[in-house]
């Protein structure tokens, strides 16, 4: 059987269980010429698989945990974007009505205030916010 995880193929066979059955095998000593030493360094292996298994279930949780800081400093960030922009424009807005421009008198207070922040550089009268 495969499952796919994180967009690749992954394979769930599961060595372990081979890996003692070949080290008792080994063990019994009637079908190697050294079997501690083939049974130390399958349990070697053993030990190792099972510790990155340990490893890679952590790293997970720390991808999970770092994704779901970054999503939530993205929704702050888009929060602040947006108190920002309403500032702005509540500003441009203000200095439209206080701080008349002869140049703007054929425009509307809100097409105004629109100038205002196009000369600041601002684009906080955009309709998508970005």
């Amino acid at each position: 059987m495969v499952i796919f995880e994180w967009g690749r193929q992954v394979s769930n066979f599961d060595p372990i269980p081979r890996l003692q059955q070949i080290a008792s095998t080994i063990e019994d000593g009637t079908h190697f010429d050294a079997p501690a030493t083939a049974a130390h360094y399958i349990n070697c292996a053993i030990r190792e698989i099972e510790r990155l298994r340990q490893e890679y279930g952590e790293a997970r949780r720390e991808i999970g945990d770092s994704l779901q800081t970054l999503i939530h400093f993205r929704q702050e960030r888009d929060a602040l974007r947006a108190e920002r922009d309403e500032a702005r424009r509540q500003y441009c807005r203000g200095f439209t009505d206080f701080c008349p421009n002869p140049a703007h008198d054929e425009l509307t207070l809100e097409e105004a205030a629109m100038e205002v922040a196009k000369s600041f550089g601002w684009d906080c009268f955009k309709e998508d916010g970005k």
